[in-house]
């Protein structure tokens, strides 16, 4: 669902703001995680933020903080439910060019943009 939002939006921190990952699903991601960075050591498992909870009609986000593996899991698994915050930007120059990036690891053209991590919000 897409919504316009024009007033103010309000992300707020939940507690306790570790996401709650069940202990046995948590041992899948790690082995998951583990055996693939093996083979792509360009990735990290950086703390990223998940939203929790949106409240629409009070343009409220509520967030917590979760590992890219847990992240990544979920992409390629399916079997946890995650809503990550990710902003990109398109630039275009004033001679008519646009700015993208080329990925240093699979060539691939990107726009510039990513993910919000922990250290955004300090």
């Amino acid at each position: 669902m897409l919504k316009s939002i024009t007033d103010k939006l309000i992300i707020k921190k939940v507690e306790p703001f570790e996401l709650d990952i069940e202990k046995d699903l948590k041992e899948k991601i790690d082995s998951y995680w583990n055996n693939y960075i093996k083979e792509h050591p360009e990735y990290y498992n950086s703390e990223i933020l998940t939203v929790d909870k949106f409240d629409l009609d009070n343009n409220i986000v509520e967030v917590r903080k979760m590992n890219f593996s847990d992240l990544f899991y979920s992409a390629k698994k399916g079997e946890l439910k995650t809503r990550n915050i990710f902003s990109a930007i398109l630039f275009k120059t004033l001679d008519d060019f646009y700015i993208v990036i080329r990925n240093s690891y699979d060539s691939r053209i990107n726009i510039i943009g990513g993910m919000a991590e922990i250290k955004d919000f300090d």
